[in-house]
């Protein structure tokens, strides 16, 4: 949004490139945590879908919120530096949001097999947020290169 109505400047002299991305991030995040808090309680009621562990449920969609709040900021910095926004916000997130779904998909069946082994569950959820994580610090550390140029 800085670089469509030109208060990009404003922002670089006021914030470092960290604080930037942090605050992008934490918007995105409580963004979707907020959308994930409405919308899941009235999808498991209108479905009927079983909740499976809940201690193992709650980390699944926070890990879900934290990966794909990654990967929709790094994304549209890169989108934003190209000015255009639109379809190239699709073609530069494909690749993350491949990846980020497939873990998600996987944690998710994990969630809701019958007795699922611990060592599974550890193993789907596990690379669904270590995923997320390591998105993040990378998108941290070329943050400041995509900020800048």
């Amino acid at each position: 949004h800085e670089e469509e109505t030109g208060t990009v400047t404003a922002l670089r002299l006021s914030m470092s490139p960290g604080a930037v991305f942090a605050g992008k991030l934490a918007f995105n995040f409580v963004t979707l945590a907020t959308v994930a808090l409405l919308v899941t309680p009235v999808y498991i009621l209108i479905t009927g879908m079983p909740l499976g562990p809940p201690l193992v449920f709650l980390i699944v969609m926070t890990s879900g919120c934290v990966g794909l709040a990654g990967a929709a900021t790094i994304t549209a910095a890169l989108a934003a530096k190209a000015h255009a926004t639109g379809a190239l916000y699709g073609a530069i997130g494909l690749p993350l949001l491949v990846v980020f779904l497939m873990l998600l998909l996987n944690a998710a069946n994990t969630l809701f097999t019958r007795d699922a082994p611990l060592i599974r569950i550890v193993r789907d959820v596990g690379g669904l947020l270590s995923y997320g994580v390591a998105l993040i610090a990378v998108s941290a550390c070329v943050f400041a290169f995509v900020w800048e140029e």
